[in-house]
């Protein structure tokens, strides 16, 4: 990852990043499909999902805004 920052080379790499309207979510941190560049994530490569995969996508989500909102009413974040 930093290599591909660093040297600017545009690779396609999974990464953790917040999408925004990627794969039908908002404001959610996800592993996904990016290309990094000089300017970290240069766009994120959103690969069509079958019904399985979408359905396994949302559940993740959920498991994450569940585990975030535990956070929040912790004082945590």
């Amino acid at each position: 990852m930093a290599r591909s920052i660093l040297l600017d080379e545009r690779r396609l790499l999974p990464c953790t990043c917040m999408v925004n309207g990627e794969f039908g979510f908002e404001g959610v941190y996800l592993g996904v499909p990016a290309v990094l560049g000089r300017n970290g994530v240069e766009r994120i490569v959103e690969l069509p999902l079958d019904t399985s995969a979408r359905i396994q996508m949302q559940k993740t989500v959920g498991a994450i805004e569940k585990d975030v909102g535990a956070l929040r009413d912790l004082g945590l974040m």
